[in-house]
C-alpha cells in the first residue's frame, strides 16, 4: 500500500461525515488525488519537496499550537465571569497562529510557478465568491427568525470551497 493510499485511507475515516453531503461520486480521496496530482505534475518531486517543507515546517507548529490553544482559551473564557474583560482577549488568542498558518500559505503561493498561481487565484476567487453569496443569504435569512450556520462556519467553507473552486481550475486548463 502506497504512502498516499495510507493518508488518503486515514483522511477519509477521520472526514467521512464531509463525504455525505458532496455530490454523488465525489469523495475527500478523489479531491486529495486531484490536488495532489495536479501540483506533482506542473512541479515535479524536487520543487514540491522544498517548497512543501518550508511551508510543512511553518503550518504544523502553528496548528499545533491553535489546537493547544483552542480548548484552553474557550475554557477559561467560559469560567470567567462575563464583566471580565479579559475573557474577550483570551477567547481571540487562537487566531494568533491562523495567522501563521495564512502567513505560510501566502509564501507557499508566492512559490508556485504563474500557472499554478493562477489556479490558486481562480480557486480563491471561487471561494469568495460562492463563501460570500452562501453568507450573505444565510443573513437575510436571518432577519425572518430563522436560525442558520454559524459564523466560525465562514473560514472552513471558505476553505472547502478553495478545493472545490481549484478543481474547477484544473479542469479549465486541462
Amino acid at each position: 500500500m502506497s504512502r498516499q493510499s495510507i493518508l488518503c485511507a486515514r483522511l477519509d475515516n477521520y472526514l467521512l461525515c464531509v463525504n455525505e453531503i458532496l455530490p454523488k461520486g465525489l469523495t475527500i480521496r478523489k479531491v486529495y488525488f486531484t490536488l495532489y496530482q495536479a501540483y506533482l505534475s506542473e512541479h515535479g518531486m524536487s520543487a514540491m519537496k522544498t517548497l512543501n517543507k518550508r511551508y510543512l515546517m511553518r503550518v504544523i507548529p502553528a496548528m499545533t499550537i491553535y489546537l493547544i490553544l483552542l480548548p484552553f482559551c474557550t475554557g477559561i473564557a467560559k469560567v470567567l465571569p462575563a464583566e471580565n474583560v479579559l475573557r474577550y482577549g483570551i477567547v481571540l488568542l487562537p487566531v494568533l497562529p491562523i495567522g501563521f498558518v495564512f502567513w505560510a500559505v501566502i509564501d507557499w503561493v508566492r512559490g508556485l510557478d504563474e500557472m499554478q498561481q493562477r489556479l490558486q487565484l481562480d480557486a480563491a476567487v471561487f471561494s469568495m465568491a460562492v463563501t460570500g453569496m452562501l453568507f450573505f443569504a444565510l443573513g437575510l435569512l436571518e432577519t425572518t427568525g430563522l436560525k442558520t450556520l454559524h459564523m466560525i462556519l465562514v473560514l472552513p467553507s471558505m476553505i472547502l470551497f478553495w478545493g472545490f473552486g481549484f478543481i474547477l481550475a484544473r479542469k479549465r486548463y486541462e
